[in-house]
């Protein structure tokens, strides 16, 4: 195999156990679990410190004096500036679209309190019309 190849592995022979993290919300533990029995990587079970009485989030994050930066003002797209996005992504193929909504998706989760701004939500929507009609 050449040294510039990628080579696949196969996930769920290198997983031996997935552990959820102490302050994973109940949505979130709902995913791996859905996600780990989909990949047949088996039951995920919870961290040791997860039913303890350890510190919340909010807790750890105010005692290490950890402050989250404010959102800022939200903000909302104009029509000529969709229809462009549209007209840029009708250009792609529906595989790398479908990969640029999953980035745009996955940064909506792990940004601020975990939801999306309106932005985010206009282009999330033109990117699935935008699959839609690539079909």
């Amino acid at each position: 195999m050449h040294d510039h190849k990628r080579r696949r592995i196969i996930l769920k022979d290198l997983v031996q156990e997935v552990i959820i993290s102490p302050w994973a919300d109940s949505d979130t533990v709902k995913e791996i679990e859905l996600w780990t029995n989909h990949r047949g990587l088996g039951t995920p079970r919870d961290s040791q410190h997860r039913h303890s009485l350890g510190m919340t989030l909010t807790e750890y994050r105010d005692y290490h004096h950890i402050k989250q930066e404010p959102r800022p003002p939200e903000e909302v797209a104009t029509e000529r500036a969709l229809q462009q996005f549209y007209d840029e992504l009708m250009k792609l193929t529906a595989e790398r679209v479908r990969w640029l909504y999953r980035q745009r998706w996955q940064r909506c989760r792990f940004e601020g309190d975990g939801l999306p701004s309106t932005l985010d939500m206009q282009y999330l929507q033109v990117a699935l019309r935008v699959l839609k009609d690539l079909k």
